[in-house]
């Protein structure tokens, strides 16, 4: 039996011009221990104070179970936490947030080392659209006309009425010149204040609520209530 010999060169030589894929067309192989987080904001446009819910998923869960989820608003110059939520075994963190100011701002959620406070992991931007809240106040008086002295009971309605409780109310009457306060109340839980007013001379009583802002500036002023006391 006959063999033919190849030299050894021919064959490597041969090997060697197997051509490969190029580099781009190769799978990148995934980093390992690599995690990433994402951002959804609800709802996206909001009124100035009411809620909206962050919610952010971890990936892999065990890498970012118990971690910090830190919420930040793009304030210019710089990102500013503004709320902070834990990611729980699944890999969720969710929490409510607000703004006091309004207009399209910028968030994004950063996660950090608990060590050295390195960066590991942060999301895409997502935006919510904050809308000034206009307050409408509507003063209600049970009698327009009643006996001087006679306590007359009123009611005092805020709106929006979600975002009322808390909120400050002023109650006036109006004077010879001006309008003079005679109540100061703070909005009930059901977006109320009910108190009474007095006549103490006969003639019209005019009266109106404001809804007032924390140094008291009037923000909003109720269309006038009047009783003739007599």
């Amino acid at each position: 039996m006959r063999y033919l010999l190849v030299p050894t060169a021919l064959l490597v030589g041969a090997a060697l011009t197997v051509p490969l894929a190029p580099a781009a067309a190769r799978p990148a192989a995934p980093a390992a221990g690599k995690t990433t987080v994402d951002l959804s904001l609800t709802p996206t446009t909001a009124m100035v104070g009411t809620s909206v819910t962050f919610r952010s998923m971890g990936a892999p869960a065990t890498g970012v179970a118990g971690r910090a989820a830190h919420l930040q608003v793009d304030a210019g110059n710089m990102w500013r936490d503004v709320k902070t939520a834990r990611y729980d075994t699944g890999g969720l963190a969710q929490a409510a947030f607000t703004s006091t100011g309004k207009g399209t701002k910028r968030y994004r959620v950063v996660v950090r080392s608990s060590g050295t406070g390195a960066l590991l992991a942060q999301s895409a931007t997502k935006t919510v659209t904050w809308q000034k809240v206009t307050w409408s106040p509507t003063l209600t008086i049970a009698k327009s006309a009643a006996r001087v002295g006679e306590n007359v009971p009123y009611t005092v309605t805020v709106q929006p009425t979600e975002l009322s409780p808390g909120r400050r109310v002023r109650v006036q009457v109006k004077g010879r010149v001006t309008w003079q306060t005679i109540d100061s109340f703070v909005v009930n839980s059901k977006g109320l204040v009910v108190d009474d007013v007095t006549g103490y001379n006969p003639g019209l009583g005019r009266y109106r609520a404001q809804v007032v802002s924390s140094s008291g500036e009037a923000l909003a002023t109720s269309p006038i209530a009047s009783v003739a006391w007599s």
